[in-house]
């Protein structure tokens, strides 16, 4: 009876950490699905693969330029751009870590645009610049990405899910 038990326990302890994994599998593959797991993957897409994305409006970018503006400070260059400041510094920095200086500067303007004209359209195009910037990123660039690119990608995976 007590190995019976023993042999119950060790099934039931075995079920519960197959739902615990599965469970993590799917939380996971949400998240890849939806955002790269590393810069290394870096493109991502909003509403976790599904094109949808949750409402985008002033006081989302608002909140989240004001989180970013207590932040480190490749993040408070972001937040200065989601605040309507200027994109110079975030721009030369990304250059200076390798970006493609075409890709930034689509980036700083749909950065600048999303700031505002927060809409859906606005994110996706935003969204859209990111993900072409890490496309035509050299090697280089991705094996030792500037901090903001870590940033920028926060920002938006935080303004996608309206957080």
């Amino acid at each position: 009876m007590h190995k019976t038990l023993r042999t119950i326990g060790s099934a039931a302890a075995l079920l519960c950490l197959s739902a615990t994994i599965v469970a993590a599998q799917n939380n996971s593959d949400n998240i890849s699905t939806g955002i790269g797991s590393s810069v290394n993957s870096g493109a991502f897409t909003p509403g976790g693969g599904t094109g949808a994305s949750a409402p985008v409006t002033p006081g989302t970018i608002a909140s989240e330029a004001r989180l970013l503006a207590n932040g480190s400070a490749a993040q408070q260059q972001v937040g200065a751009v989601l605040a309507g400041g200027s994109t110079q510094a975030l721009g030369n920095a990304l250059v200076g870590g390798g970006a493609p200086a075409a890709q930034v500067t689509a980036l700083m303007g749909a950065l600048a645009n999303l700031s505002s004209n927060a809409s859906p359209g606005a994110l996706l195009s935003a969204i859209q610049a990111y993900n072409a910037l890490i496309a035509a990123a050299p090697a280089s660039m991705i094996g030792n990405p500037p901090a903001q690119i870590s940033a920028i990608k926060g920002a938006l995976m935080q303004i996608s899910s309206g957080r």
